[in-house]
């Protein structure tokens, strides 16, 4: 919680959501990064259709 509190400008709320957030769905991070990785181009492609 200190981590959070010292880097990003959210309120003590805020942090506890989302530790909590990461808690209860330990594979969302993961499989963000994971699709943020594999597929760099799809936000850029997506408007060009």
């Amino acid at each position: 919680m200190d981590y959070l509190t010292e880097q990003c400008v959210l309120s003590d709320v805020e942090v506890q959501s989302e530790i909590d957030r990461y808690i209860e769905w330990p594979g969302q991070a993961l499989s963000y990064m994971t699709g943020r990785c594999r597929c760099p181009c799809s936000a850029t492609s997506c408007g060009s259709g």
